[in-house]
């Protein structure tokens, strides 16, 4: 599986997507009995994508990058592919990274940065 994120190539080790329905539900008394509806606007996508570095300085680090890139809250550009199964190339925003060190194996660092789909 190839990932890049905001031009950085990613040595990613797993992958989450999810999708959130927006939508509003109204209750309402109709012809003497209780009915909800919903009204549906769209779906939000978002990607949980697990990634490692090894020997990495931190001012290289990738994960620094995402941290700068979610705190100016731009959109920058994820590419996924997993052909056949499954391909992405769109805008998003970096909305959180977790970062992660091993006990014992301090050059390696592990992280997981979730971007959500920004408007087109």
């Amino acid at each position: 599986m190839g990932v890049t994120l905001n031009t950085k190539s990613l040595n990613a080790e797993g992958l989450d997507i999810g999708t959130e329905v927006v939508a509003s539900d109204v209750d309402k008394w109709v012809s003497g009995a209780y009915q909800r509806s919903r009204s549906t606007y769209g779906y939000v996508r978002s990607w949980r994508i697990d990634c490692s570095e090894n020997n990495v300085t931190w001012a290289n680090s990738a994960a620094n990058s995402f941290q700068t890139t979610a705190k100016a809250g731009t959109a920058v550009n994820l590419t996924i592919t997993d052909p056949p199964d499954y391909e992405v190339n769109l805008n998003v925003y970096i909305v959180g990274v977790d970062i992660a060190y091993e006990s014992g194996a301090p050059a390696v660092r592990r992280f997981t940065v979730t971007c959500q789909e920004a408007p087109a």
